[in-house]
């Protein structure tokens, strides 16, 4: 009698402790299916904005090179020329694009086109520039490109900032000393056609160092992660979306 007494004042502990156990188990389900539910909406985003990044790409290099045959001998050098520096292709991608339709006006040849963007490229992979110093640098060629001539805000700001002297590399490129080159691009005489295969080479010579493996391998791991990205949504996950936002639209 003692023992089923003691049992019977344990029975409503014992219910508590279940009830509270199942509840414990009920909200972790629930917190795990809030979290699936998250990370999966995450994921989708990031597979349709990368896919859309391409589409877009892909319809911008079209646009510029005039045909889709051009514009993926264009993606082939990006291509090539990110595994030679270990760059990401597709921070090199959008960076390309602005300085490939500046140069459509220029009369310089498209290997030189290609050669001024590679060692500035290579520039920026030698001191370990992160992207958006490199996308700066792109931007400072495109605006020169574009201008037809040099200007403070890029050799000074936008170059000056990510790559350490080029504006005393410009003054050197151009055969001047830093006072005549400073003020020759404030006077406006300093012409993109000539500047910008001289600052190529001056750059080739002034770095001519090494890569490092671990900057290498953290683009590397960004630009497969981007092509994974680019798989999943080449694989009809953007036409479903798409269809299904359609369908939403419809309903709405």
């Amino acid at each position: 009698d003692k023992v089923r007494a003691k049992s019977l004042r344990m029975f409503p502990n014992g219910v508590m402790q279940s009830l509270s156990n199942v509840r414990g188990a009920i909200i972790g389900i629930g917190l795990a299916a809030g979290a699936s539910a998250f990370a999966i909406k995450q994921m989708s985003e990031a597979i349709w904005d990368a896919g859309l990044a391409t589409k877009v790409a892909e319809n911008a290099y079209k646009e510029i090179t005039g045909s889709v045959a051009k514009a993926d001998v264009q993606f082939k050098f990006i291509s090539k020329t990110a595994d030679e520096l270990g760059l990401n292709f597709f921070t090199m991608r959008e960076g390309y694009k602005g300085f490939l339709a500046a140069a459509q006006s220029s009369k310089l040849p498209m290997q030189e086109v290609q050669s001024i963007f590679k060692s500035v490229s290579n520039a920026g992979a030698i001191l370990g520039l992160s992207n958006e110093r490199m996308s700066l640098s792109f931007l400072a060629l495109e605006q020169i490109m574009s201008k037809g001539k040099v200007s403070m805000e890029e050799i000074r700001r936008q170059l000056g900032d990510s790559i350490p002297g080029a504006f005393q590399l410009g003054a050197r490129a151009m055969g001047m000393t830093v006072e005549a080159f400073d003020k020759a691009v404030s006077a406006g005489e300093v012409y993109s056609d000539d500047f910008l295969p001289k600052f190529r080479k001056a750059l080739d010579e002034n770095f001519t160092g090494t890569i490092d493996e671990s900057v290498k391998a953290s683009n590397k791991l960004a630009e497969a992660w981007e092509k994974l990205k680019n798989s999943m949504a080449g694989s009809g996950f953007m036409e479903l979306t798409t269809d299904a936002l359609k369908e939403l639209t419809e309903t709405l």
